[in-house]
């Protein structure tokens, strides 16, 4: 056991020691690549940084800032206020280019030399002083890149600001050959602008070449205002060119043949005063012509719908007349004839009221109704003569117009004949109420005579008394209208109201008997029947005795119900 640990305690040791020496070996390992490696490596990147700054200022110098100084002497030679400013930026150009350039690219050199020799402390010392005028030359290239910058920035901001209104001059001749063709007519006022902004555009660039840059500002300003309103411009034109040149000449071209067309079938179309429109409208679009070709293009919209919402107005009335022909060839001839047999009708109808007047006594209300129907009727006619002065005038009127009145003559012929025909509606009536209430007699007579005869037969004067009145004033009213009825001229309105007494009074007192009569007869069949129980039962004798009285007073209905209790009860027992 004791050996093991030992072997154990040896092996431990033996490690920790091969680990240590490990160590020591890569440190010393390390210092060395440090010395002869690293270090060389990081003073080459130190010389690669600085090569580097030397070439971007060197660069800056020789390029940006070179081209600001030429800049700088072709303005001094035509603007002599630039001169003083290009002469002192020359010269700090100039001393940078042959002095300081070429001590920093020497400076840069030589630590280029140093460093290949991997002599670290030299490198050190040397990298001191070199990079000093390397820095020294960048910040003074710097200082003067900004100095010429800001004398430069006018006419940075100028060339700038011109670079919007040259995008949008560029959009407008675009949109301006997109529509060339419709443009046209007016083509050449475009090119007189274009041509105006293109010579402004060189003024600008040569007054901002001369650093003259108010002046270049007063000549931008007039390409933007020149610019807006050419956008604008372009916006409406090639719609009012189209419209102008080419869409509305057509359409009253279109117009005058549909005119002539129309005018060769005999067509009325004079009212419309078409030609004196086609005039105006072409005086209207020469004047546009003369607006547009000065770009004034305020109102010519306006002008434009007016004449083109006038051409289809006018082709609509076209076709309006177009379809007015066909209507009034339609019902010209039967309304016509329509009209005449209302005529006629009427004619009739006034030669045979006298003789109806002979035969009924008509009402003043009534009879005022054939003096209207007359003036209907005598509208009528002089509306058809009308129509026909219309027709047969030396000037053809419209079929739109003829149309109207033939419509107009179709109502009023229509309302007469309306008029005319309950008018004889009413006469007919006449006949067939006097004859009704002549038939109504007749047939009430004989119901009453009837009635009366049952009333005899029941044998109750009492009763049969109380109904007397009536029959008496149903008598006396068939005797009055068979009076009315045969003396004429028959007065039917009194005809027809005894007739409606009659009928009512008539009516109740039939319909009342016939109920009272039914209610006798059972009564009296009840009591009979009762009878035959009057020996068998002693106390029914007093209860049919009052039954028979209240029969003989006309009771009938109480009478039934007492004798119809006592069947009830003794036809039980």
């Amino acid at each position: 056991m004791n050996q093991i640990t030992a072997n154990f305690l040896v092996e431990s040791v033996n490690i920790v020691l091969y680990v240590i020496g490990g160590i020591a070996a890569l440190v010393i390992i390390y210092f060395i690549l440090d010395r002869l490696v690293f270090v060389g490596r990081k003073n080459r990147k130190q010389v690669d940084e600085l090569r580097k700054k030397y070439e971007y200022i060197h660069s800056l110098l020789i390029g940006q800032d070179s081209a600001y100084i030429k800049r700088l002497e072709i303005v001094s030679g035509v603007n002599l206020l630039v001169r003083p400013i290009y002469d002192e930026f020359n010269q700090q150009y100039e001393a940078l280019r042959d002095n300081d350039d070429r001590q920093a690219r020497l400076a840069v050199e030589k630590l280029e030399q140093v460093v290949g020799t991997k002599n670290h402390k030299l490198f050190k010392e040397q990298y001191v002083n070199q990079r000093v005028i390397v820095v020294n030359f960048e910040t003074e290239v710097n200082a003067l890149n900004k100095a010429l910058e800001k004398v430069i920035q006018p006419e940075t901001e100028a060339r700038q600001a011109a670079v919007s209104e040259k995008e949008q001059y560029r959009k407008i001749r675009a949109t301006h050959q997109l529509h060339r063709s419709e443009l046209e007519p007016i083509d050449q006022v475009f090119q007189k602008i274009f041509n105006f902004v293109d010579s402004t555009f060189a003024e600008y660039d040569q007054a901002v070449e001369t650093a003259n840059y108010d002046d270049a500002q007063s000549m931008l300003d007039k390409i933007s205002k020149t610019l807006a309103s050419l956008d604008k411009i372009l916006d409406i034109a090639p719609d009012l060119c189209v419209r102008t040149y080419n869409l509305i000449p057509q359409k009253i071209n279109e117009l005058e043949k549909t005119f002539q067309t129309l005018s060769d079938e005999q067509y009325p179309l004079h009212h419309l005063m078409v030609r004196s429109f086609v005039e105006s409208a072409r005086a209207t679009l020469k004047d546009v012509n003369l607006k547009l070709s000065k770009l004034e293009l305020s109102g010519l919209n306006d002008r434009l719908v007016a004449i083109t919402e006038r051409i289809e107005v006018l082709f609509t009335s076209f076709a309006k007349e177009k379809e007015y022909r066909i209507i009034f060839e339609a019902e010209f001839d039967r309304s016509y004839n329509e009209v005449k047999d209302l005529e006629r009708k009427f004619i009739r109808l006034a030669n045979t009221m006298p003789q109806i007047k002979t035969v009924y006594a008509i009402p003043q209300e009534n009879e005022h109704q054939i003096e209207e129907i007359k003036e209907k009727i005598d509208y009528v006619s002089s509306l058809k003569r009308t129509l026909d002065t219309f027709i047969h005038s030396a000037t053809r009127q419209p079929y739109s117009v003829l149309v109207d009145k033939l419509r107009h003559l179709q109502t009023v012929a229509h309302e007469a004949q309306t008029q005319m025909n309950a008018f004889i509606s009413y006469l007919e009536q006449l006949k067939v109420g006097v004859e009704e209430s002549f038939t109504l007699i007749n047939e009430t007579y004989f119901k009453l005579k009837n009635v009366e005869a049952q009333l005899r037969d029941l044998q109750v004067p009492n009763y049969a008394s109380k109904h007397k009145l009536v029959f008496d004033q149903c008598y006396s009213q068939m005797e009055q209208i068979n009076d009315l009825v045969h003396h004429q001229p028959i007065d039917v309105v009194e005809v027809a109201s005894i007739t409606a007494q009659l009928r009512e009074r008539s009516t109740n007192l039939l319909s009342d008997l016939e109920s009272e009569l039914h209610l006798a007869t059972l009564a009296e069949n009840a009591i009979v029947y009762a009878n035959n129980y009057r020996y068998n039962f002693s106390d029914i004798k007093n209860t049919l005795e009052q039954d028979e009285a209240l029969f003989f007073q006309g009771e009938f209905e109480k009478a039934y119900i007492d004798a119809g209790n006592v069947l009830k009860k003794y036809s039980n027992e």
